[in-house]
């Protein structure tokens, strides 16, 4: 599970990590440095349009007709949990 506290509202999110990509993540920790962005671009951060547009790409090569954006993917997360918190 990770958190990330957003410096301009109160709204911080809690979102949980696969075993692989924590692996990974703790792996890219330890040869980067603290000012290094994981999603970057020639070593600068993505704008939200790149991000925008690369899960637009990944949803197009993985064969999904319909619009995704990452709002569609928070909302298919946050309801695949209460559907998950239901059945248990």
């Amino acid at each position: 599970m990770g958190f990330v506290r957003n410096r301009n509202s109160s709204k911080n999110r809690i979102f949980i990590l696969s075993k692989i990509f924590k692996k990974d993540l703790l792996k890219y920790e330890k040869t980067h440095t603290e000012d290094e962005y994981i999603f970057s671009v020639n070593g600068r951060k993505m704008s939200q349009r790149g991000i925008q547009n690369a899960i637009k790409v990944a949803a197009e090569r993985s064969g999904i007709k319909k619009n995704v954006s990452p709002r569609t993917l928070r909302h298919s997360f946050g309801q695949t949990l209460c559907l998950i918190m239901v059945l248990t």
